[in-house]
């Protein structure tokens, strides 16, 4: 699957990407970031239900803190990401001027998720 979606990205200017459900997992992912460098037109990326922990979590923190990232949405809601992963994203959403709104809901992180996130808003007001 990631071959076609892959082109689809780096090959046209759509400006939402719709994979919920899709049993995308981090490998799939970390390919599906790499043609997001090549695609600066993606406002949105709705990845809900899928098999992404927290590998993929560190490779979309990377997208995230990068100059490429032209997110305004991204929906991670109903994956497989724990505290862990949760850090990495959090962590790079810090220096994200473009995301308005981030779904992490229904995932795997506990009670210390909780602080991440909420240290993650007080440094970025974007969100």
């Amino acid at each position: 699957m990631p071959q076609g979606i892959t082109a689809l990205i780096m090959y046209t200017k759509i400006s939402n990407l719709f994979l919920g459900s899709n049993q995308i997992n981090d490998q799939e992912i970390t390919e599906i970031i790499k043609a997001l460098y090549y695609n600066k037109n993606l406002k949105g990326l709705f990845l809900s239900g899928n098999s992404i922990g927290d590998q993929g979590a560190l490779v979309l923190g990377e997208y995230l803190a990068s100059q490429n990232c032209s997110l305004k949405i991204l929906d991670l809601s109903k994956n497989k990401i724990k505290d862990v992963g949760l850090r990495f994203l959090f962590h790079n959403l810090t220096t994200n001027k473009t995301l308005e709104v981030f779904d992490v809901s229904r995932n795997y992180f506990q009670f210390a998720g909780a602080g991440i996130l909420a240290d993650c808003l007080r440094e970025n007001k974007a969100i």
